[in-house]
């Protein structure tokens, strides 16, 4: 239902003037996300569909997993479902964390190599206009492409931002933003991807939709495709989440492959957590 609600808020409708500027909106937003809370740890059960476009025809497919983040470390592990003590288990650095836009972690400095994984949104900014009483110029040069009318009978300022300098860091492409409170509906971010430690890296862009989960607003939908270019491959993802909870405490051995090996008999099957 969060998916159905976000894409009907993204519907076209003719522009509403007057608006604010477009370097104004996208303060407003950034400000905004500074004043967001972040949860502690996130537990997602998450349902991800693809399209492989071969030389042989489509090839489609489905699959659930169930994604456990720290946001603290930013680390996150990743449970094939149904999970089993035989079941895939994958560890590393957060990559489509909900929370990626909350800003209350420290801010991991993004590669400029082109071998680097990352749709992290660049929120170089923020140090100048929402932490700071600051009229300083963004990272992009940024325009109003329209308005678009909301369910709910708000509108959301469309943005297209054109980087001025260091596209690959400087990597956010549109913004939706809810005239309302200045919450960030939809991004588009160019970044880099590949499916799995063995296939090449290659460039992508990726389409986030926002949604309020209990009291967080966080990414709740993902739309992004990889070119598989040695073998004339091209996979179209869609990824939503269907449950989310906030437990306020992991063990720290479910993010350690290591240690999770040791503790796999005791691997919390439920999304029920206990408290602290």
């Amino acid at each position: 239902m969060l998916l159905v609600a976000l894409l009907l808020a993204i519907a076209a409708s003719p522009t509403v003037s007057p608006a604010p500027a477009p370097d104004d909106i996208y303060r407003a937003a950034l400000r905004r996300l500074a004043a967001l809370p972040q949860p502690a740890y996130i537990d997602v059960t998450e349902r991800r569909l693809f399209i492989a476009e071969t030389p042989n025809g489509n090839a489609p497919g489905a699959f659930d997993q169930r994604v456990l983040f720290n946001s603290a470390s930013r680390r996150e592990t990743v449970l094939a479902l149904p999970y089993s003590d035989n079941s895939q288990v994958l560890f590393s650095p957060s990559y489509f964390a909900p929370d990626n836009w909350l800003i209350h972690h420290p801010s991991q400095p993004q590669s400029t190599s082109p071998k680097a994984q990352s749709f992290t949104p660049d929120l170089s900014d923020l140090k100048t206009i929402a932490s700071v009483v600051s009229v300083a110029k963004p990272s992009y040069d940024i325009t109003l492409a329209g308005i678009n009318k909301l369910p709910d009978g708000g509108i959301a300022y469309h943005l297209v931002l054109k980087p001025r300098s260091d596209p690959v860091i400087h990597n956010l492409r549109e913004l939706w933003v809810k005239a309302s409170d200045f919450d960030i509906l939809r991004a588009v971010i160019d970044g880099t991807y590949a499916p799995d430690p063995n296939s090449p890296v290659e460039p992508s862009t990726v389409t986030e939709d926002f949604g309020q989960v209990g009291p967080y607003w966080v990414v709740v939908h993902h739309r992004w495709t990889y070119s598989d270019l040695p073998d004339h491959i091209v996979v179209h993802f869609d990824s939503t989440d269907h449950k989310m909870s906030f437990p306020q405490n992991i063990p720290d051995w479910y993010f350690d492959e290591v240690q999770f090996g040791k503790h796999r008999s005791q691997v919390n099957v439920t999304t029920n957590w206990p408290q602290r």
